[in-house]
């Protein structure tokens, strides 16, 4: 008797599994820097092209072929594309191979998604980077002490000794920062994490050589000399943008448990934040200054059943509701796994009324049982 497994989502013998090293003799990391090499084409597109399983093939694939994977991967207008990447090929690759090499020497690793190093935090995301440009400490990516704060990239003076204090307090207490490298706020955050010899990241919406803004590219130096980490999704060579800046509030919010709004206009830059943390689960916790009273910012947070709290300059109260906050995550995180192992046994327990039925061997049994955990645990 044969068995159907496919209803466990069985990678079929066609499929590709992605892997992190070499595929058809290529790096995975040059072929991915061959691709912004590619007249044409742009983030979006080397995205697509990256998620088709095929991806490792095309840069030794012919011309039929290349055509079939643009095709399979939703690349607009797959002749073009196919004319263009056939063309610029060669070149793309030599160049990138180049790159890679003199990006290494200068301290910026590419991190793919299927590297073990990439951060954790993110691989849940559907929309998450699937790849970064890190220089300093990669390791910092992972810490479990991440707080990211943002704001305003013209704060009040109010606002940036808010941000002064509630920084100096993380960072006194071993958190390490996590903001945007802009003006105003994000600049500050790094600037007093530093100032305290403490670990920050910055995530940029452009590419890594890229100094923009130039009022805080002095930071850079010191931030990875403290340990701490700049990264972006976007390849070196590109450049500011709107939408840009946009996505990159999403890996803000997404790299740590907890986002700290410090001062922000409704709507803003800081808001897209606000609703990527919200969006992915994580806890908002909004500060203002002790006896002061709600701003819209607060109020649209406590809605939202977010914590606001006041900051004074003694520590305890923002630092226990930051703690507050802490346990409420992992409260999330217990009951979401909590809910995923009961699909996991209710699954398992169809399969096994599926085998009574079947009459399946031992080792298709533990074959199909073993799947149902694998994909139900993904």
């Amino acid at each position: 008797m044969t068995s159907d497994f496919s209803l466990f989502n069985q990678p079929g013998p066609g499929d590709a599994v992605p892997q992190h090293g070499e595929e058809n003799g290529i790096r995975r990391e040059v072929a991915v820097l061959a691709l912004g090499e590619i007249p044409g084409v742009g983030h979006s597109t080397a995205v697509k092209l990256y998620d088709e399983k095929n991806f490792g093939s095309l840069f030794t694939a012919n011309c039929d072929e290349v055509h079939w994977i643009a095709g399979n991967a939703h690349v607009a207008s797959p002749h073009t594309f196919t004319e263009t990447f056939m063309a610029h090929r060669e070149r793309a690759l030599e160049s990138a191979a180049s790159d890679l090499d003199r990006y290494e020497g200068s301290g910026v690793d590419i991190i793919l998604d299927t590297d073990p190093r990439y951060p954790q935090r993110l691989l849940a995301l559907s929309d998450r980077p699937r790849w970064l440009f890190v220089k300093g400490n990669v390791d910092a990516l992972n810490s479990e002490r991440l707080i990211t704060v943002v704001g305003t990239r013209k704060p009040t003076q109010s606002g940036l000794d808010l941000a002064a204090r509630v920084t100096t307090m993380l960072v006194k207490h071993g958190f390490v920062t996590v903001s945007g490298l802009a003006e105003g706020v994000d600049g500050e955050v790094h600037r007093r994490t530093i100032e305290h010899k403490g670990q920050t990241v910055a995530v940029l919406g452009t590419g890594i050589f890229n100094e923009f803004p130039a009022t805080t590219a002095h930071m850079r130096g010191p931030i990875v000399h403290n340990g701490g980490a700049i990264i972006t999704e976007y390849f070196p060579k590109e450049q500011y943008s709107k939408q840009r800046f946009v996505q990159r509030n999403r890996i803000q919010a997404a790299l740590s448990n907890v986002t700290i709004p410090v001062e922000a206009a409704v709507p803003s830059g800081t808001f897209h934040t606000i609703r990527f943390a919200l969006e992915y689960g994580r806890i908002v916790l909004g500060v203002k200054w002790k006896g002061t009273e709600d701003l819209p910012l607060h109020l649209f947070l406590r809605e939202r059943g977010q914590p606001v709290v006041e900051v004074s300059p003694e520590d305890d109260p923002f630092l226990e509701a930051l703690g507050r906050s802490y346990d409420y995550w992992h409260f999330l995180q217990d009951s979401e796994q909590a809910r995923r192992k009961a699909q996991i046994d209710r699954a398992v327990r169809f399969a096994h009324s599926v085998i009574k039925s079947e009459r399946l061997s031992d080792f298709e049994v533990d074959l199909m049982v073993r799947r149902i955990r694998e994909n139900q645990s993904e």
